[in-house]
């Protein structure tokens, strides 16, 4: 589905919510006649009318009422991946595998995890202390000291 038709979609979607071309319009940045571009498209290729419109007011029609709702889930769907990301992003989260030598491992890095931990809940932690080279890949490490 092209980019295009998923925009349209939810500036539909952003019509129908607002209640007009102009508030959906202030809304999204855009001046009336791109939205009414937006839905017309839309119309298009979706091969029926959405609206019943008049100069003031516009009503859906059986066809935009089954499109809205389903223009609907997939703005709240979009929405909610951008939630997530942005739960996800710039905190560390997951599993950390971190391997170092043993007498640095306990003086050094081990009584600073716990503090670590503390500031990212979401991170959690395998540390392994050996006096040895370490392969990255094989072994599964992400960081090795």
């Amino acid at each position: 589905m092209p980019i295009a038709q998923l925009n349209a979609m939810a500036v539909f979607a952003r019509v129908v919510e607002c209640g007009s071309f102009s508030a959906a319009a202030r809304e999204l940045g855009m001046t009336p006649s791109a939205v009414s571009r937006h839905v017309t498209r839309l119309e298009a290729a979706i091969g029926g009318s959405l609206l019943q419109r008049t100069t003031r007011a516009f009503a859906l029609t059986e066809l935009g009422q089954a499109v809205h709702a389903a223009c609907a889930r997939m703005v709240a769907a979009a929405q909610e991946v951008n939630t997530l990301a942005g739960d996800h992003a710039g905190t560390p989260h997951g599993l950390l595998r971190i391997s170092a030598p043993v007498v640095f491992g306990q003086a050094w890095l081990a009584p600073r995890l716990p503090a670590l931990l503390d500031r990212y809940p979401g991170l959690d932690l395998q540390l392994t202390l050996a006096d040895r080279m370490v392969d990255l890949v094989e072994e599964g490490v992400d960081v090795a000291i």
